[in-house]
Order: C-alpha cells, then structure tokens, then sequence
C-alpha cells in the first residue's frame, strides 16, 4: 500500500467514515416502509466488512483524485488539531442541522414557484373564458362540461400558439387540464 493510499485510510478512519455510513443507512432504511426485521437484515449486509471495504475503496479513489499526498498530509494534521477534531465531531450535527434547513428552504420556495405559476396559469388560461355562476352549475351540468371542455380547448390551442409544440397530450382530472408538451407541464382550469 503507497504511503497516500495508507494516509487516505486514516483520514477515513479519523473521520469515522463507517459510523457515518451506518448512520446514513439507517437513515435511508428508516424512510422505507419495511418491516423492521427486513431493516436490520438490510443494514447488517450493508455493513458486513466485504461491503464496507468495497464502499472504502470508493471513498480512497475519491480522495486519491482529488488532493494530492502533500494535501492529505494537511488534511490529517488538521484532524488532530482542537479545531479539526471539533469539525469530525460536528459534522453529523451540522449535517442534520443542514438537511433540516434545506428542506425548510425549498418547501418555501416551492410554494412560492407553485403560486406564481398558479397566478399565471389563472391569468393566461382562464381570463378569456366564460365565467358560470354556480347556480348556474347546478342548473344544468351540460354547462359545466361544455365549460370544462372550452377551457381545454381554449388552453390547448393557447399552447400550440405559444409553439410548445404539436405533440400535446391532454389528460383532465375533475376541472383541471394538465397538457404535456416537449416543455414540460402546464394546467388550465379550476
């Protein structure tokens, strides 16, 4: 074994690199609804040194690639120094703290996206259509089809004006239109 590859290995080992992985196998099994039984016996396969040593080999050409022997010699006397140490402790916190906050993050930001499309696909799709009281509705359900089916129209023809391409796909689900084009989705209809 070359001095880099044995100074990769005690970095990994420095930085608890199996319980790491255990902890991230547990976590991905955790999210899976199996029986528990079916987890453990997941897990203690994962975990059988054969496999974790195919796993370490992985991580060894990773780091192998990515710094050279002298940057590993840095990388290990900072482990063992007050601060490197306090990083390896923290790192599954920070790790926790993280994925919570991006998850936070983007269920923000989806809804924000989710809304603004909303508002145009309201405005774009349905301010040119025939607005129908609702007792109108109850009157006479033929209405509401023939609604249902002008606003499809109406969307759909919008979309090919657009020249979002002539393979749309219409699919409806109660009032609602999702087209499929070569752009993606896009929905019509309340």
């Amino acid at each position: 074994m070359k001095i880099k590859e044995k100074n990769i290995r005690k970095i990994l080992e420095m930085t608890g690199i199996s319980e790491s992985s255990k902890a991230i196998f547990n976590a991905l099994l955790s999210s899976m609804s199996l029986p528990e039984d079916a987890k453990k016996e997941i897990l203690d396969f994962l975990m059988t040194e054969e496999n974790m040593g195919i796993l370490i080999d992985g991580y060894v050409k990773i780091y192998d690639e990515t710094f050279t022997a002298k940057e590993i010699k840095d990388i290990i006397n900072f482990y063992a120094t007050k601060t490197g140490k306090k990083m390896i402790s923290s790192v599954s916190i920070i790790a926790d703290k993280s994925n919570k906050l991006g998850q936070e993050w983007g269920d923000k930001m989806f809804k924000s996206i989710s809304d603004k499309i909303t508002s145009k696909i309201d405005k774009h799709y349905t301010s040119d259509l025939p607005k129908i009281e609702p007792k109108e509705v109850k009157e006479d359900l033929k209405d509401t089809d023939n609604l249902i089916k002008n606003r499809i129209e109406f969307a759909v023809n919008y979309a090919k004006s657009k020249g979002w391409g002539s393979d749309i796909t219409k699919y409806t689900t109660g009032q609602i239109l999702e087209i499929r084009s070569q752009d993606g989705w896009i929905k019509a209809g309340k």
